[in-house]
């Protein structure tokens, strides 16, 4: 049984640092240790834990939840492209100088600048 509950937290662990990395997948793999703790938790009859049965399950329709936003954000993205870390991240500065606006977008991954100016009469 202890070997169990340490699985189920390894995999909580990798499931952050994909969070981190901002891969959907960490919502799915999130999922599945949250559903393996309350299956312990009840096959095994373990008295002590039956007071976190609602937080593994309120943790689980979150990580669902979280998924479906990411995944619905995806498609407002149409533009996306590669950079050599993954996707492009955007990162956006407006840039006020004299009678013009620059807005930068720079990838928070890759570095590179997308610069648009704009004159203000």
């Amino acid at each position: 049984m202890g070997w169990l509950i340490l699985i189920f937290s390894l995999t909580s662990v990798l499931a952050a640092f994909l969070n981190i990395k901002k891969l959907k997948i960490c919502f799915i793999i999130w999922t599945i240790a949250n559903l393996g703790q309350i299956f312990v938790i009840l096959f095994y009859k373990i008295a002590g834990f039956y007071g976190q049965l609602p937080l593994w399950i309120v943790f689980s329709l979150l990580n669902i939840y979280g998924y479906y936003e990411w995944r619905k954000e995806e498609g407002k993205f149409s533009k996306i492209r590669l950079c050599k870390f993954g996707f492009h991240s955007w990162i956006k500065t407006t840039v006020k100088k004299n009678n013009s606006t620059s807005i930068i977008k720079s990838c928070r991954f890759c570095l590179k600048e997308v610069k648009k100016d704009y004159n203000v009469i």
